[in-house]
């Protein structure tokens, strides 16, 4: 059962990309213990750019999620350290598209599934059997606006990211009565610095801040939406 004296631990995995860094500050604004995962020593550095000090309550791991080991890994890691984890944000993914499905790629096809929904897969597979010894716990993913209003030139990704949902909605069907939640969130066009970047052209009135995301993670791994279950928020 949860304790509401007890310091959460929560696992964010990309936690140092552009939607990353509002998802972990708030968090860590919270008051919970942050496990955060990254991938290139860059990310990693120019998140900690945004702290001075580094937080105490924060914990960069470099782990590659596509690879089932390393997943072991972290969750087996964060345990022996923390105890337990309590939620999960599942922030880690990428993008391909501007082909049609005739002309994509297998090695593009694959890069999307391994990316958006196999590392997700590993991730529930390893941290459901932690969550299931307190009955109690979680699971946020980040799928996209782009697998439910489908457009050209975005089969693959679209594909990877509506399989994400229907997992996510699986876990929430098989564990929502053992106490353990969870839930979508599938935004638009996230306003980051990288997507200003490969888009300075763009009209970014319809973007959305990646600290709005944040705060409906949190609200999603929190006690007010303890009745959300299996759902799909569109942003």
């Amino acid at each position: 059962m949860e304790d509401p004296l007890r310091t959460h631990v929560t696992l964010i995995t990309g936690g140092t990309g552009g939607l990353g860094k509002a998802v972990t500050k708030a968090f860590l604004d919270r008051g919970d213990r942050v496990v955060a995962t990254y991938r290139s020593e860059a990310s990693r550095k120019n998140f900690l750019t945004g702290f001075s000090p580094s937080p105490a309550n924060l914990t960069l791991k470099s782990v590659d999620l596509s690879d089932l080991s390393s997943v072991k890994s972290l969750i087996l890691q964060a345990v022996t350290e923390f105890g337990t984890i309590d939620h999960v944000i599942h922030l880690a993914g990428g993008f391909a598209g501007g082909q049609n499905v005739e002309t994509t790629t297998l090695e593009t096809f694959d890069l999307m599934l391994a990316l958006n929904l196999r590392s997700a897969f590993y991730l529930m597979k390893e941290v459901l059997p932690v969550l299931k010894r307190r009955n109690h716990g979680t699971i946020v993913t980040v799928a996209s606006k782009g697998a439910l209003h489908i457009g050209p030139g975005t089969g693959a990704y679209a594909a990877s990211k509506a399989a994400l949902i229907a997992l996510t909605q699986t876990v929430a069907a098989e564990t929502g009565k053992g106490g353990i939640r969870a839930n979508v969130v599938a935004p638009g066009m996230i306003d980051t610095e990288a997507n200003r970047q490969a888009m300075p052209d763009a009209d970014r009135s319809g973007w959305t801040a990646p600290e709005s995301i944040a705060r409906t993670i949190l609200f999603l791994s929190s006690k007010d939406s303890e009745g959300v279950n299996g759902s799909v928020i569109s942003m």
